[in-house]
């Protein structure tokens, strides 16, 4: 379970504010998150998400992913492009990933290609293709780190 749950936070949350370096900061507030992920076994998982965020919440989740024993194998930057590729080493699992992003103004587009070896409950390769755009304040009740689900469920994130 804890596995299952490191590598989601890989795939959703590194792609957006941990993985590139040169990345500048995001504007602090709420932002839209929809991904569209899809694996070697044809399953398809559409996913629609707010989160409201600040630079100490993406300061947090850069300290969680240097815990994870990943290693960058090229990184670059030009014009608002970024690109990344990486391996990590989350128990017996080695994840190589290839990630871009596109940061225009305040919207952000991503795409990552991710093998994993051995595969992960037969799934041994995942693409996903994901835009986030800022929406404007965390409404009243919202702090950073809690996100907003696509059926208007707010789960409060830990403090941190």
């Amino acid at each position: 379970m804890k596995t299952t749950l490191i590598f989601a936070a890989l795939t959703f949350w590194l792609p957006v504010c941990a993985a590139y370096a040169d990345l500048p900061e995001l504007k602090e507030g709420l932002w839209s998150f929809h991904s569209v992920t899809t694996n070697n076994l044809g399953n398809k998982v559409d996913n629609t998400v707010k989160i409201c965020r600040d630079h100490a919440y993406d300061k947090h989740i850069r300290e969680l992913a240097n815990k994870i024993a990943c290693t960058k194998i090229s990184e670059s930057s030009n014009g608002g492009k970024y690109s990344v590729e990486q391996r990590c080493t989350i128990g017996k699992y080695i994840m190589l990933s290839k990630s871009t992003a596109v940061l225009q103004g305040n919207s952000l587009h991503g795409e990552s290609h991710t093998t994993t070896t051995p595969a992960m409950g037969g799934e041994s390769e995942t693409t996903t293709i994901s835009d986030s755009q800022y929406e404007g304040s965390c409404p009243a009740g919202v702090v950073p780190g809690d996100t907003i689900r696509a059926d208007g469920t707010i789960t409060h994130g830990r403090k941190y």
